[in-house]
């Protein structure tokens, strides 16, 4: 067997191995978003890059060549062994109605190892990302009569993971359907505290509620190609998940406290009760967009481009923590996109075998806060950079890279506004080698 084939197995196996034994794919959160302060987090949504690039959306996108979690269905088109990754840097600027601050993090954003059983049949997805995320440091400081200064300082930190394992079938000629099971698990830390700068005759005290998540989740899908001829294609996507209870146990402690420079040095333990059992209901979800692909106006693979339209919705009004609600609404997402390749035959010119992209999303959140509804936009740019293949592998990878720029939040009502600047840079390395007969000598 030729040493390539070897190489390329061993490397993959690693790669899963790693994956599977991975505690997470990102570490503790400082500075995540204060709008992570209220339920699950800061959601992780928008799929893998490739959705990236396109505003987030792709729920009637199918490929051999890019794997597309948002829609389990699509694991049926796979050709190809897969494997893919990918970081993102995230700069961002906060302000409210009289100060501003930036601050900037980069984190692992997914893994995920692809393969097809049957060849545009039946294709099986293994993979690691973030569900959500938790980072804030909120502060705010009153004065009280006969008390002095009084500070309220709210923290949080972890977030919640997702491990996924996606099978997707054609069992009929134009219909594909699939279904994810994900196994979801992390550590959830939220702490308030109450301090008096200007007094020594009151106590500080904080509350700690400490989450640990650790369930199974399942969400399914179904795409319909209504036109799939060689120069058309036209895909209606369709994606959705019951209302489901996630085991969860929580600990509670209060104490209060002395500060030492920046040190907290506990007085006396109020309240501890560890590990209780209980639930986190997840809502409803369903989401359905379609896709569009022309290939060849100008002459045979020249001029291919792709568009995508989603609309998705969660009904976050149901979320409930150990039976306690948080005051969110339901969620809208729209969120639509364009894919376009000059000429993929064309050997002589790099870039015109290269795939560029935008998009653009809109969503209504789940956050309400001071009676305003907190909604997010933004405008997505990318570029699918061709890596060539080797004999006899004849697949195609690729180096992307993409920008996204948005918005989230108001200043109005002393509320915060974000304005944000997200790189993604990932890869996806694909390989039909594995799929050729032999020789041995």
């Amino acid at each position: 067997m030729p040493n390539k084939f070897s190489g390329f197995a061993s490397s993959l196996l690693l790669s899963i191995i790693a994956l599977l034994l991975s505690h997470s794919v990102h570490a503790q959160i400082v500075n995540a978003s204060p709008y992570s302060r209220y339920g699950l987090g800061d959601l992780q949504a928008d799929g893998f890059i490739t959705n990236r690039m396109m505003g987030g959306g792709g729920l009637g996108m199918g490929s051999s060549r890019d794997i597309n979690m948002l829609n389990p269905a699509s694991y049926a088109d796979i050709q190809f062994v897969s494997f893919g990754s990918a970081i993102r840097s995230e700069f961002i600027k906060l302000a409210n109605a009289s100060a501003s601050q930036t601050d900037n993090r980069t984190e692992l954003s997914y893994l995920f190892v692809g393969t097809p059983i049957v060849k545009s049949k039946l294709g099986l997805v293994v993979g690691l990302l973030p569900y959500s995320n938790v980072g804030y440091n909120i502060s705010t400081t009153d004065y009280v009569d006969q008390v002095g200064s009084v500070k309220r300082i709210f923290t949080g930190t972890g977030g919640v993971n997702q491990a996924f394992l996606g099978l997707g079938g054609s069992p009929l000629k134009g219909l594909n359907i699939g279904i994810n099971t994900s196994f979801l698990f992390g550590t959830i830390s939220k702490t308030r505290r109450l301090e008096f700068p200007d007094s020594t005759n009151f106590f500080n005290s904080r509350i700690v509620n400490t989450t640990r998540i650790s369930d199974i989740n399942l969400n399914y899908g179904l795409q319909w190609k209504l036109i799939d001829s060689e120069a058309k294609k036209l895909t209606l996507g369709i994606t959705g998940s019951l209302s489901d209870d996630i085991a969860a146990k929580r600990s509670t402690l209060a104490n209060s406290y002395t500060l030492f420079q920046e040190l907290l040095i506990t007085k006396d333990t109020a309240f501890y009760s560890p590990d209780e059992k209980g639930n986190i209901s997840l809502p409803m979800a369903y989401g359905a967009g379609i896709m569009y692909e022309i290939n060849g106006f100008g002459g045979k693979d020249k001029n291919q481009l792709a568009f995508a339209l989603d609309i998705a919705t969660q009904d976050w009004s149901t979320y409930k923590a150990f039976e306690e609600t948080d005051s969110l609404q339901s969620s809208v997402k729209v969120s639509g996109g364009l894919r376009y390749r000059p000429d993929i035959s064309d050997k002589g010119n790099y870039f015109k075998r290269s795939q560029y992209y935008t998009g653009f999303k809109y969503n209504k959140t789940y956050l309400q806060i001071h009676n305003t509804r907190l909604t997010e936009y933004g405008i997505t740019f990318g570029v699918g950079l061709p890596v060539k293949p080797s004999a006899p592998n004849k697949a195609f990878s690729y180096a992307n890279m993409g920008i996204e720029l948005g918005q989230r939040g108001t200043t109005d009502k002393n509320l915060i506004q974000e304005q944000y600047i997200r790189l993604n840079i990932g890869f996806t390395l694909n390989d039909d080698s594995w799929f050729f007969k032999r020789k041995y000598e």
